[in-house]
């Protein structure tokens, strides 16, 4: 399944002044995407489990796979 959609740039500050998102050590923000195709890396956001690099429950921001 593919998916066209436009995503502008997101900054891991603009993330956090509306979701409190706690970022990945060492990890840029998510560039701007055009036409996520299958097979590509796509952020997702999730309440963080026990043991991550984000306190329990955090929002967290955290890489899949599209299929």
């Amino acid at each position: 399944m593919t998916s066209r959609f436009f995503r502008r740039p997101i900054s891991w500050a603009d993330y956090r002044a509306v979701i409190e998102l706690v970022p990945p050590p060492g990890v840029d923000a998510p560039e701007a995407e055009y036409n996520i195709a299958p097979g590509t890396h796509v952020p997702i956001l999730r309440r963080a489990p026990e043991g991550e690099y984000a306190p329990r429950h955090a929002i967290q921001i955290a890489p899949a796979y599209w299929g």
